[in-house]
């Protein structure tokens, strides 16, 4: 057990500085002449198509949709996919991708709010403390006071990112034992991809 535990927080590490690394890129991409869209579409499409071959060839029964559960994939590419991703992007055109970033990050504090208010779930102090210290301590780091007063709609962006974030942990974690993870990230890349297309006309 505590061999997993660890795995898992090595995975979380790793995940973190994946998606950190992310913001840096997105801004040389746009410099290279991409507009957000397409930066957002070549991302999407790109790990979608590569993620659904590496499954087919060694897990094929990952990539299995159970017909009951086509509503949930098609929220998951639109809102959990799509719309941070894009949104992300869109907003790190008109703010500091620091600022941006922390806007972002609300999204521990919506869903805790979320699952205390909505699902009526009884949570420890821990939560709400640790959820707000982790977002003061970034605001802290990226010294956000200096770009708060950049760009209004940029804020709004970047924190409608942060509610669709909030949705993708919510979704991530409701969508039952028998949609497998990675079929779930493959087939929502896929479909966000699909969602964008008309936008960023690859």
């Amino acid at each position: 057990m505590l061999t997993l535990r660890y795995a898992g927080l090595a995975i979380a590490f790793v995940s973190s500085c994946c998606f950190a690394f992310s913001g840096p890129m997105a801004k040389y991409l746009n410099a290279a002449g991409l507009v957000p869209i397409e930066a957002v579409w070549v991302r999407m499409a790109g790990a979608g198509v590569l993620l659904v071959a590496v499954l087919a060839a060694v897990k094929p029964q990952a990539l299995r949709i159970p017909r009951e559960k086509w509503g949930f994939f098609a929220a998951y590419a639109v809102m959990a996919v799509a719309g941070v991703q894009a949104l992300f992007f869109l907003a790190i055109t008109r703010l500091p991708v620091g600022v941006a970033l922390l806007l972002e990050y609300m999204a521990p504090v919506m869903v805790v709010v979320w699952v205390r208010f909505v699902r009526k779930v009884r949570l420890p102090r821990a939560a709400f403390v640790g959820a707000v210290v982790a977002v003061v301590g970034l605001g802290v780091v990226v010294e956000a006071w200096q770009g708060l007063r950049l760009d209004a709609l940029g804020l709004l962006l970047a924190l409608v990112a942060g509610a669709c974030c909030a949705g993708y942990f919510l979704m991530n974690d409701s969508f039952g034992d028998e949609i497998d993870s990675l079929g779930l990230i493959a087939w929502g890349m896929i479909g966000a991809a699909i969602v964008l297309a008309p936008f960023a006309q690859p």
